[in-house]
């Protein structure tokens, strides 16, 4: 029996490298703001800035959601709202970190 060569999934970001991102330049227009659910105002700077730092890599992720914690709590986001985005990041960005 012939074996098929392995091949990442799609969803995993099959043919996309860290260092073809890395490399990406940002422009804040890139981001679509706080993804799948409302934008608040005074926390969409925060939501900007986790995207860059998703396209550009250039820190973990677990530290790029922990300073998206860190902003929202900085803009007077309430805790237990911000608490609510940080476990979303925290279980499904992996989704889009790997692709």
């Amino acid at each position: 029996m012939l074996k098929r060569p392995y091949r990442r999934p799609v969803w995993l970001g099959a043919g996309t490298t860290r260092e073809v991102r890395a490399r990406k330049e940002w422009d804040d227009s890139m981001s679509d703001g706080c993804t799948l659910v409302s934008d608040p105002p005074e926390i969409v700077h925060c939501c900007v800035q986790h995207d860059k730092r998703y396209v550009l890599l250039d820190v973990s992720r677990k530290e790029a959601d922990d300073k998206f914690l860190h902003c929202m709590l900085k803009a007077g986001f309430p805790k237990w709202r911000a608490n609510i985005r940080y476990a979303g990041v925290r279980a499904f960005g992996w989704i889009l970190w790997y692709t």
